[in-house]
């Protein structure tokens, strides 16, 4: 009798332990790396199984997350309302832990937060503005922190430019070779990546002097204006016969209800409508020159 007895307390001896390893916990759903544009939402997925009783945390680079508006626990997942690259660099890890306070930890995920920062116009040679005359050599740059491969376009006032004998485009810089008064204007460009596009919002203005033409003086500004509001743009040209404003290259334009032309060359636009945004070319005109007239443009935004 006792034999038997023995037998079946080293039979539930071996038995036990594989009953127990049939119900270990293992990730059925795990974080992985995952490309995100920078504003966007994402989810990091995490569950396990058996998931009775099963409680999650988050953890950041090994600290435990706490939940916000923005970054928050959805059930067992980890919810990004608006990723931020510098809030969400790092690891993430899933927790999950069982009423006996055994817990597990996942694989680390991380975002790869695809963004595009502020691009602005620069003047890279030469040193400043003021060494600029007719015949040297200008190179501009595009200027901005992005992720990944960046395209850029450039624009002299709306015109975009392509690579010519006197032009050269690499990159993000803009090579003007022998520049004359007909290179003058507003020089802007447009990048784009994977995250989204943007346009330049310091411009350049290139002003190289001459015997037959006319000299900008004051260079008009882009405008960012309410709707119903006023638009203001100065402008003013030394050795001009002339000023004309063109819209889209429509004008010149004339004083009327809502638009008021100034002696000194200013633009005004009352209760500006939708319909008014775009391009205003500020025109200076040498009447006795057979040069292209100089012409700067600036833009109204809504």
């Amino acid at each position: 009798m006792m034999t038997g007895i023995i037998i079946f307390i080293c039979f539930l001896s071996a038995w036990v332990p594989v009953s127990f390893g049939q119900d270990e916990m293992y990730f059925s759903k795990t974080p992985k790396d995952v490309d995100v544009i920078e504003g966007k939402s994402v989810t990091l997925p995490c569950e396990v199984t058996p998931n009775n009783g099963i409680s999650y945390y988050w953890e950041l680079n090994g600290s435990k997350i706490d939940n916000t508006t923005r970054r928050y626990q959805r059930g067992s997942n980890l919810h990004f309302t608006r990723v931020d690259k510098e809030k969400d660099a790092g690891q993430f890890t899933c927790v999950a832990q069982d009423v006996h306070a055994l817990s597990i930890t996942s694989s680390e995920a991380s975002l790869n937060i695809q963004w595009i920062g502020e691009a602005s116009v620069q003047l890279q040679s030469p040193e400043s503005a003021s060494y600029i005359t007719s015949g040297s050599e200008v190179i501009l740059r595009c200027h901005l922190d992005a992720t990944g491969d960046v395209h850029v376009e450039w624009f002299r006032n709306a015109d975009r430019l392509t690579k010519t004998s006197r032009l050269e485009i690499k990159k993000k810089r803009l090579h003007i070779k022998s520049v004359n008064p007909s290179d003058n204007g507003i020089y802007r460009c447009i990048a784009r990546n994977e995250a989204g596009i943007q346009h330049s919002v310091k411009n350049f203005a290139l002003a190289v002097s001459g015997d037959q033409t006319a000299l900008i003086q004051v260079v008009p500004n882009n405008q960012l204006v309410k709707k119903g509001g006023t638009a203001f743009f100065d402008c003013a040209y030394d050795k001009a016969d002339g000023l004309e404003w063109y819209f889209k290259d429509v004008g010149p334009l004339e004083s009327n209800t809502r638009i008021t032309l100034y002696p000194n060359g200013s633009l005004q636009i009352n209760n500006v409508q939708e319909s008014d945004q775009g391009m205003y070319n500020c025109v200076g005109i040498k009447g006795d020159s057979t040069e292209v007239p100089q012409s700067y443009t600036a833009e109204l935004k809504i």
